[in-house]
């Protein structure tokens, strides 16, 4: 029944963000578009993708969360067109920025550290999330059950969440 109820709740969302599924497929991630999509620099395995926060996408985003749709090690696929071009990241959201690499003697010592480009990328990627960020999480919910703390999610501070994972799939368009 929890599977059942999940997926009904990522229909809902998908369709309230304006995210309509190019196809559907039965057992198929549905594809969650996201205003900023990049390759991390460090990895050509590892993609990032960035929500907008606004009046128009904060609840289905809060119903998403609260289904655990953006928790660790869950998959999830997401689609965009590169970064920059949505006019509701500014400053460094709207940017795929710069990765550090760090390397280490076998003492785990640091030997040195790089920093490089991570890059824009337009398709989609599903990926197994495993980090996130920006997610206002009410103190003492179970992981599997994230409660949004509704204080500061109304408060208009919350203006971005981020996921970044490891690809399983990789379609670019």
């Amino acid at each position: 029944m929890r599977i059942g109820r999940l997926s009904v709740t990522l229909a809902l969302c998908t369709a309230a963000l304006g995210v309509l599924p190019q196809k559907v497929r039965a057992n198929d991630p549905e594809p969650l578009t996201v205003q900023c999509l990049c390759r991390d620099g460090s990895s050509t395995n590892r993609f990032f993708g960035r929500f907008a926060v606004d009046a128009g996408s904060s609840q289905a985003l809060k119903d998403l969360i609260e289904a655990n749709t953006f928790g660790l090690r869950r998959t999830i696929t997401i689609r965009g067109e590169g970064c920059g071009r949505d006019p509701r990241l500014e400053g460094l959201n709207a940017t795929c920025g710069r990765t550090s690499v760090t390397n280490r003697d076998p003492a785990g010592r640091l030997t040195e550290s790089t920093m490089v480009d991570n890059a824009e990328f337009s398709g989609e990627v599903t990926m197994r999330i495993t980090s996130n960020s920006g997610i206002p999480r009410l103190p003492g919910t179970p992981d599997d059950e994230p409660r949004v703390n509704m204080e500061q999610w109304t408060s208009g501070r919350v203006r971005v969440i981020q996921v970044m994972g490891v690809a399983q799939k990789v379609t670019p368009k």
